[in-house]
């Protein structure tokens, strides 16, 4: 079976193209022809796809010098150039951009399309301004009309998009991880950091907007240190327009030579296989890819509860569960595993099982190609 997919890759490969990234490869291992197009992206990210071109995926690109509209008219023009050359029946998109510049050409022949979505558009834009509200409804209009089945990232998305949308084309479909970079990592982290082995380590990966809760983190972190006197690291990987203020903030609660900002790392896995707890603050979170990904190497997650993080860590099994904003609650947690070393090693434990069981190529693999065999019946 041929599918097609399509990353936009121009600035950045993004955590949407990611989630689709780790689809492709583990349909390509149950003998998926995959087809991918996709414009070259800055050096930083080309290991994504150069992933991909090891795994024998078929990567076209288009030039990366378009801007706007043109660019997504651009991907567009490529991405049916090689359906037609090589007869592919299924499409699979995961931004509403492209499913609207394809979706009405594709429709009118035997091709399918499916959607995986990564978040809710509409509830994402509804503090923008006015156009880009309309646009963007606009555009998920055009989802709901073509695609043929529409698979977002958790049970908490499906059923919020289900319920608001009235659409019945709509399952489930996990993200998945990439074992192969998760379960292979390189040692010395601590050693390059200054970081001493024993020292214990908190770890966040996320871009530092708004949604994403930095700063809870932040101030759950600096009441752990207050309350334990412990000598403890945070280690925070991304990059964004909160950095100078989380900074301040780090300052301002004394801990900031005890908080590290790492910025964008290609290589998460080697910080997150050194740390002792991995945490998630987001305000708003559909799936919560670094939580799945520190389960996979055994490490205990604690987590807002919001979207699928909660469908991730079971509370008090493989992590816990904190109220959304409250750092008391966080800081709780994070003194309970610091003074319960098995605690940590049981949930880090179960973490793996559960992730293991949930969210491996293989089982969502199965689940995708499920669904393009119903499609094509």
């Amino acid at each position: 079976m041929k599918v097609l997919f399509v990353i936009p890759s121009r600035d950045s490969i993004t955590g949407a193209s990611i989630a689709i990234i780790n689809i492709i490869l583990g349909v390509l291992k149950k003998g998926i022809e995959a087809y991918v197009v996709a414009s070259e992206p800055p050096s930083v990210y080309r290991t994504f796809l150069e992933e991909l071109e090891k795994n024998n995926a078929k990567l076209f690109f288009i030039s990366p010098n378009e801007s706007g509209w043109r660019y997504w008219r651009s991907l567009a023009k490529k991405a049916i150039q090689i359906i037609n050359e090589n007869d592919i029946k299924i499409i699979h998109l995961h931004l509403p951009k492209l499913v609207y510049f394809l979706g009405k050409k594709i429709k009118k022949s035997d091709r399918k399309i499916v959607l995986t979505v990564e978040g809710d558009p509409l509830l994402e834009v509804k503090e923008l301004d006015f156009f880009t509200r309309i646009r963007t409804k606009f555009l998920w209009k055009a989802c709901i009309r073509y695609s043929d089945i529409i698979c977002p990232c958790s049970e908490w998305l499906t059923n919020h998009i289900r319920k608001r949308d009235k659409i019945s084309n709509i399952i489930t479909v996990h993200n998945t991880i990439n074992l192969t970079r998760f379960l292979s990592v390189s040692g010395g982290i601590r050693n390059a950091l200054g970081t001493p082995n024993g020292e214990f380590v908190v770890m966040t990966a996320a871009r530092l907007t708004p949604v994403k809760g930095v700063d809870i983190l932040i101030k759950g972190f600096a009441d752990f240190v207050k309350n334990t006197n412990s000598r403890a690291t945070l280690w925070i990987l991304g990059t964004g327009e909160l950095q100078k203020q989380l900074e301040d903030l780090s300052e301002e609660l004394g801990i900031k030579n005890r908080v590290l900002f790492h910025g964008f790392q290609n290589n998460p896995q080697d910080y997150l296989a050194e740390c002792d707890v991995f945490v998630m603050c987001s305000t708003y979170e559909p799936f919560g890819m670094p939580a799945a990904e520190a389960g996979v190497l055994g490490i205990p997650v604690i987590v807002s509860k919001t979207g699928g993080l909660t469908e991730i860590v079971i509370h008090g099994k493989s992590g816990y569960q904190f109220e959304i904003g409250d750092y008391k609650q966080l800081s709780s947690y994070l003194e309970e595993l610091f003074n319960n070393k098995e605690t940590r090693v049981e949930f880090g434990q179960n973490a793996k099982a559960r992730v293991m069981a949930h969210f491996s190529p293989e089982v969502i693999a199965d689940k995708i190609i499920q669904i393009y065999s119903k499609l094509m019946v």
